[in-house]
């Protein structure tokens, strides 16, 4: 039958592979394991230390990586799966790596997705209410993967164009700060502003005031519902 050696300082004799043997009972640390495998459990009073890894036998390129006040969790040979740093800066960080692939997943008692964020689209969900927030610092033609429940600031005097209206798009603007925000639309494409239905192409503008809000949704096919805080048509 195949041996293992245990090293404890001291030579020791080697025992026969597979045999459970409790390490603690002579009362030495153990420093190193030659060659060997437990095919019945190993039991440890003290600390196992090792200087790198901790590997899955079947599946080497998923395992725990150690170093100074870090702990990596490594899945499929992607490093930063969850990565625990300690430290002034400490933090726990899920995809620390930012693998599209990834995404973080909360599970409660009666919801299997409570709060979730694709790590593709970065968009998080919230009882699968997709919530993302933004800054606008200049006028700007939105893409349609920004009109899915996105909330957007903006900073400044701006004009921001929304893509064609899809069905199930929406979008929430807020203004910071004093100043005139259009929101502006496709040639092809109506407002119905507060329940009223501009004309095709119109934009909307706000009072300039700060904290001016517009909410944006897919109406139909002729375009977008908007509900404001008293935002009027711009032409």
């Amino acid at each position: 039958m195949k041996k293992w050696i245990l090293i404890m300082g001291l030579a020791f004799s080697t025992v026969s592979f597979g045999q459970f043997y409790d390490i603690t009972q002579s009362g030495v640390v153990l420093q190193a394991i030659l060659d060997g495998t437990f095919s019945s459990g190993i039991s440890v009073t003290g600390n196992i230390e090792m200087s790198s890894s901790l590997v899955h036998i079947e599946d080497t390129d998923t395992y725990m990586s150690y170093a100074t006040d870090k702990v990596d969790f490594v899945v499929g040979g992607e490093g930063g799966f969850l990565a625990l740093l300690q430290g002034a800066g400490g933090s726990a960080t899920f995809n620390s790596s930012g693998v599209a692939g990834f995404d973080f997943i909360v599970k409660t008692g009666n919801d299997e997705a409570a709060l979730t964020v694709d790590g593709g689209t970065d968009v998080t969900t919230i009882n699968q209410l997709a919530v993302r927030t933004g800054i606008l610092n200049d006028s700007y033609t939105l893409g349609t993967d920004s009109c899915y429940g996105m909330v957007l600031s903006i900073t400044g005097a701006r004009t921001i164009t929304l893509p064609a209206a899809v069905a199930g798009m929406s979008i929430t603007f807020v203004t910071i700060g004093a100043n005139a925000v259009s929101i502006d639309v496709q040639g092809t494409d109506l407002i119905m502003l507060d329940g009223t239905a501009l004309s095709d192409g119109d934009k909307i503008t706000n009072g300039s005031a700060s904290g001016d809000t517009a909410v944006f949704t897919y109406y139909d096919a002729t375009g977008w519902l908007a509900i404001t805080n008293g935002w009027t048509d711009g032409n």
